[in-house]
């Protein structure tokens, strides 16, 4: 099996479930010989805020503004320091996580399009262009963990499913068990020849 040199895949969705699956498939990848990079955006807030603790870190977070910009310059430097030099060396980037969370997040958060928007294109531009995932999946788990708001829940994966139309994102049914969902995310990647046989 081979793949593709300088593929971007990120994985999205209101759940633990992406985190789960980045890492097996940057395992599944790593096993076969293929150089992959795992990484959680945003990627880059302990070199913005290094001597920052971690209460002190929770109380500037409150703040919605702040959390916005930070959230901004971390993705700026993990793109600059990590994603971008492995993408240009041919390695693989999964990435827990991008820009479609943050969207939703401000948004909730009562961020303006506008401003969310801005932030976005400063924190993604590289040489004139913003840089975009090779693919996104979101992964759909279909219902609220017992511990969520069920309103707030439903509200969020609404917009989730509707960023993924707009974006065209892969949608896949998280609900299922593990191995049946990470063969889907496997048949996936290889029918857009990001993973050949």
């Amino acid at each position: 099996m081979s793949i593709e040199k300088g593929r971007f895949i990120v994985f999205e969705g209101d759940s633990q479930v992406g985190t789960t699956h980045a890492e097996r498939l940057a395992k599944y990848l790593q096993e076969r010989g293929i150089d992959v990079v795992l990484t959680k955006d945003p990627n880059g807030i302990s070199q913005v805020l290094p001597e920052l603790t971690l209460v002190a870190y929770s109380k500037l977070l409150e703040d919605h503004i702040v959390k916005a910009l930070l959230t901004s310059a971390g993705r700026r430097i993990g793109l600059l320091f990590e994603v971008i030099p492995a993408l240009s060396c041919g390695k693989v980037v999964i990435s827990d996580r991008f820009y479609g969370s943050t969207r939703i997040d401000q948004a909730e958060k009562g961020l303006d399009v506008r401003t969310i928007f801005e932030l976005e294109r400063l924190a993604m531009n590289t040489a004139g262009e913003e840089l975009e995932p090779t693919i996104t999946i979101l992964l759909d788990i279909g219902k609220a963990p017992a511990q969520d708001n069920l309103k707030q829940w439903k509200m969020r994966r609404e917009a989730y499913l509707q960023l993924a139309q707009n974006l065209k994102w892969e949608i896949i049914d998280a609900s299922r068990g593990e191995d049946e969902v990470f063969d889907e995310i496997l048949k996936v990647l290889k029918g857009k020849r990001i993973i050949k046989k």
